[in-house]
């Protein structure tokens, strides 16, 4: 699909691809894109089939997903773009029900909205998205040691006892933060804000599974070295 998001020259670009959704939706998303990023590389297609392939072989920045793929359960499909790609990801839905908007969320995408939506505030929507996907922490935030668990933020990485810890994205963001707090308690809001980049109910759900499995990989390496203690109406503690 060509270059970078940032070309060699400054120029802001980006690249998208836009899944499954009626022609005039997809149509309308992407005059929305050019309107903010005018040299933008679009790409759209009617059905999931081949989408994991693409974001291997030739990932663009960003991937908008119609909660109605012609060929796929939406939910399904991003669970599946996330066992091989950290692209950001948002899921285009209709109706505003809530649980369109958390299943979306749990299975792993970025951000969720609903349509009718207007072009200034999708367009701000996905400029967030894509700051957040950017960079999982800041490559100058230093190493975290907490007993036998050591991040290193630069590398992506997190090992207790010296055995690495298979982390999602957003995993690793959750955890980063709790061990940068390592035994104070941390916000249900504090931490929406730091992986989502805002605060909503819509988020108590998602983080509350994302803290569950976050646990049990935790407790499976040493059994009992490290957990995540919940702290009732007020958030969570590594401890």
């Amino acid at each position: 699909m060509g270059g970078p998001y940032a070309s060699p020259d400054g120029r802001d670009h980006m690249r998208a691809l836009v899944l499954g959704g009626e022609d005039g939706d997809r149509t309308k998303i992407g005059l929305a894109l050019r309107l903010r990023w005018p040299d933008a590389e679009l790409a759209t297609a009617e059905a999931a089939h081949g989408a994991p392939r693409v974001l291997t072989d030739d990932p663009p920045d960003v991937l908008l997903v119609s909660a109605t793929v012609a060929d796929s359960d939406t939910p399904a499909l991003v669970r599946g773009i996330r066992q091989v790609s950290d692209i950001a990801v948002v899921v285009v839905g209709s109706g505003g029900r809530e649980m369109d908007a958390v299943e979306a969320l749990e299975a792993g995408a970025d951000d969720y909205l609903s349509t009718p939506i207007s072009e200034s505030l999708l367009v701000a929507r996905v400029c967030a998205v894509l700051r957040r996907s950017r960079k999982v922490v800041p490559e100058a935030e230093p190493t975290v040691k907490c007993g036998d668990l050591v991040i290193e933020p630069g590398n992506h990485e997190a090992r207790i006892d010296g055995k690495p810890l298979c982390l999602t994205p957003t995993e690793f963001k959750l955890l980063y933060q709790l061990a940068r707090h390592f035994g104070r308690v941390v916000t249900q809001q504090a931490l929406q804000h730091a992986i989502w980049g805002g605060s909503d109910s819509l988020y108590i759900d998602v983080l509350r599974k994302h803290v569950q499995r976050l646990r049990r990989k935790l407790e499976l390496p040493r059994r009992g070295s490290l957990t995540i203690a919940t702290v009732p109406r007020v958030g969570y503690r590594l401890a």
